[in-house]
């Protein structure tokens, strides 16, 4: 007997990503129905402490951390190209492993903790820079405004 088209198979894992998943990024930025929230489906406020972080303090956060990045690399190896990324990723999967948060993100205030409010562990960090670094995770975006990286490390950034 054959299975109904789009019926998943008997003994076969739930996967951790759908295809959903993998084209929300087609259909452009997020739009959220009236009432509703980016993180809301999390079970996050709409705004204020552990509120979703916005774009633009992931940005502000971005640039501190990338200027502090370079100026490392310039200053202990001697203007080396790869450095900075380097740099920037030892940065990113010790601090957010850590502390929950780089330098960058503490200035604008953002934590990464996981899904739930549990705090961050250095897996998760490593998962989320490694997938970081390839960039594309970045552009692939849930309706929550996730990128793919915090997706995987089942991770969101909040505001502190």
């Amino acid at each position: 007997m054959g299975r109904k088209r789009g019926e998943k198979p008997k003994n076969q894992p739930e996967s951790m990503i759908s295809r959903k998943d993998l084209g929300s990024w087609i259909e452009g930025p997020p739009h959220h129905a009236a009432g509703s929230y980016p993180g809301q489906e999390l079970g996050l406020p709409p705004e204020g402490p552990a509120a979703m972080a916005g774009y633009g303090r992931r940005f502000l956060a971005l640039i501190i951390d990338w200027v502090i990045a370079v100026g490392i690399g310039a200053l202990f190896f001697n203007g080396s190209e790869i450095a900075p990324l380097l740099v920037f990723a030892g940065m990113h999967i010790l601090m957010i492993g850590l502390l929950g948060t780089t330098i960058g993100k503490r200035i604008a205030r953002i934590q990464i903790v996981k899904v739930g409010g549990a705090n961050a562990t250095l897996s998760t960090s490593l998962i989320r820079t490694a997938l970081w670094m390839v960039i594309v995770p970045l552009i692939i975006i849930d309706s929550d405004g996730r990128g793919l990286h915090d997706r995987l490390a089942k991770s969101v950034e909040i505001v502190m």
